[in-house]
């Protein structure tokens, strides 16, 4: 699946891409050298970032069919964002490559306009957001062994069962380059924090002294070992509060865990929406491709709080 958003380079190129529609031999640049015309420019700019901004623009039109992204929702994400960050909200606007903050409006956006179209039929119970709270009430000391087989787990498993040392174990076989070196330590760990959600559901199961069996994740297979637990120093909000989002957060990661059903769910979209394409070029994009944006800034506003880390420390 192609990367998400709607960045700078949608915001640089739209209404450039819009205005070369007309009036094509209009010069929009003279110099000594020569002239360019609206119909150059307009070439140009096809052949270096059309498919992409046409991508974005078709995709979200698309999506803002069926599904709503309020603005007050967006205005509500900008000032948690500008309340966090203060007088760094511009440089941090620069560093993730937003031209300003229209584009990351943009941005934010699209991506909820994206969750909904992902978790769309996706069915949390209050079992689940009640559990998952109480989990966020308290953290783990977490220590584990990766490597890229069941079996190798099984071992280190039953090497353990025998008395070897945890610590050693790691070192010697963990292919977690982050935590190997600290013999498989981790140490503490919250519900909320950026690991794929079969690790930290184990973690979670664990009481201290507790071992695992083999735990499969997108990584490979883990041996985990919970060697404390403590109670969370910042008290929450209470759970009428945070329900909505932790139950986008719990429909998100089962979306995360389930990859190939997530495209294929934005594909039918793309499908449904019977889309004919009349630049020749770009005329066969939509047929069947999993065109879902493609913009450099996915992920950069990171809401829902549950991807996926990018290292193997999970």
């Amino acid at each position: 699946m192609k990367k998400l958003a709607i960045g700078s380079i949608l915001a640089i190129f739209v209404l450039a891409l819009a205005a070369c529609s007309q009036d094509n031999g209009e010069v929009v640049v003279e110099t000594e050298a020569g002239n360019i015309t609206k119909d150059e420019f307009y070439e140009e700019l096809k052949s270096t970032a059309g498919e992409n901004v046409l991508n974005n623009m078709v995709v979200t039109q698309v999506l803002e069919d069926k599904y709503d992204a309020p603005k007050e929702e967006i205005d509500s994400q900008i000032k948690e964002y500008k309340d966090q960050m203060g007088d760094q909200f511009e440089m941090f606007l620069q560093q993730n490559n937003f031209k300003d903050e229209k584009a990351f409006r943009e941005q934010l956006k699209f991506n909820m306009l994206y969750e909904q179209a992902l978790t769309d039929g996706i069915e949390i119970s209050d079992e689940a957001i009640q559990k998952r709270y109480n989990r966020m009430q308290y953290e783990v000391e977490v220590s584990h062994i990766l490597v890229n087989e069941k079996k190798k787990a099984q071992e280190m498993i039953d090497q353990l069962a025998e008395g070897a040392d945890f610590a050693k174990l790691a070192k010697e076989n963990s292919q977690d380059p982050g935590s190997a070196s600290e013999g498989g330590s981790l140490g503490f760990i919250k519900i909320t924090d950026n690991y794929v959600a079969p690790f930290k559901d184990a973690a979670f199961n664990l009481e201290p002294g507790e071992l695992s069996e083999p735990v499969q994740s997108s990584n490979g297979w883990h041996v985990i070992k919970v060697t404390d637990k403590r109670d969370v120093e910042k008290e929450l909000e209470p759970l009428e509060d945070m329900k909505e989002e932790i139950r986008r957060t719990l429909a998100m990661e089962q979306v995360q865990g389930d990859q190939q059903k997530a495209q294929e769910k934005v594909q039918k979209l793309i499908d449904d929406a019977n889309i004919d394409v009349k630049i020749d070029e770009y005329k066969d994009m939509f047929k069947n491709n999993s065109s879902t944006g493609n913009n450099e800034n996915s992920g950069n506003s990171g809401d829902s709080g549950s991807n996926e880390n990018n290292g193997n420390n999970e």
